[in-house]
């Protein structure tokens, strides 16, 4: 299970560096309520335990570990307890994780399982190449499609981090 959270393959925190945050999250919310401590980490633990030992754990296609959804809400809300404690490194993770994310959205949710490294052998080829999925926004032409529609949302999004960062500086 250690290794398909940090596997580029469905890795939990390869596609989701946010959710590094969770570990010094975890640590806070120890100290502030321990009785929720346990409660997140022995549901957490315990999910993962079922997972790992079910016979199709990677989750079949899908990007990153679909297994783990039910769980999502407990390591989001410690790592929002992380972000509390260091801000700037929660933008910049946060940031790489929607470019990653939204990034394979583009070209497609659903990658084949015949990959070990989807965002080297299936994903960054395919970004090269301009092939991204038919949206509604494109065929309602809100999106210019390919390319231009890509770039305007990851220019947005890079201001987005910007803002953001400015904002904590402050």
């Amino acid at each position: 299970m250690l290794f398909r959270s940090v596997s580029p393959s469905k890795g939990l925190f390869f596609w989701s560096p946010f959710l590094l945050l969770l570990f010094p999250g975890f640590l806070e919310l120890k100290e502030r309520a321990p009785a929720l401590f346990w409660i997140f980490l022995v549901l957490t633990l315990s999910h993962l335990l079922i997972i790992s030992s079910y016979f199709a754990a990677a989750g079949g296609f899908s990007l990153g570990p679909r297994h783990l959804a039910p769980i999502f809400p407990f390591l989001a809300f410690c790592a929002a307890l992380g972000f509390s404690k260091y801000p700037r490194v929660g933008i910049v993770l946060a940031f790489i994780s929607i470019v990653l994310v939204s990034t394979a959205t583009h070209i497609n949710a659903l990658p084949p399982d015949r990959f070990h490294n989807p965002l080297l052998e299936y994903y960054l080829p395919r970004l090269k190449s301009g092939e991204f999925m038919h949206t509604l926004s494109i065929f309602w032409g809100w999106w210019p499609p390919g390319w231009r529609g890509f770039l305007v949302w990851l220019v947005s999004a890079l201001g987005t981090v910007v803002v953001l960062l400015k904002g904590i500086r402050e």
